[in-house]
């Protein structure tokens, strides 16, 4: 991503989803239909994801916090912990379409380029 070129939620999502799209056009209609249920939850949590790393690149990943009784405390950000676990859920998704499509681990292993894929695979 160019410096100060802002993408958006939808962007991500759309490109997602012609990816998908792509990659499950050529199955058998049974799996086919299965997957349409699928990927579109995994696009749009894709967009989450990307949404959320721009919220952790601006309030960092550590919060001081003060509990009820006037103790501060040192903890993760819940932006940082919503990043977690939507990842935790895109990574079920992509497993689910693995399953069902061969192709896409193939897909995944040639686009390791991508911030994305790297940020899913560490």
């Amino acid at each position: 991503m160019a410096e100060g070129k802002k993408i958006d939620r939808d962007a991500v999502v759309s490109k997602a989803m012609r990816g998908y799209k792509r990659i499950f056009k050529d199955m058998p209609a049974d799996k086919r239909f299965l997957a349409e249920q699928i990927y579109p939850t995994a696009a749009y949590l894709a967009g989450v994801i990307h949404e959320l790393k721009e919220q952790v690149a601006e309030v960092g990943f550590i919060a001081e916090q003060v509990n009820g009784n006037g103790f501060s405390k040192v903890d993760t950000t819940p932006a940082y912990k919503e990043l977690k676990d939507t990842a935790i859920k895109l990574n079920s998704c992509i497993d689910t379409l693995g399953k069902l499509c061969p192709e896409l681990k193939k897909a995944l292993g040639n686009c390791r380029e991508d911030d994305f894929i790297n940020f899913i695979s560490k």
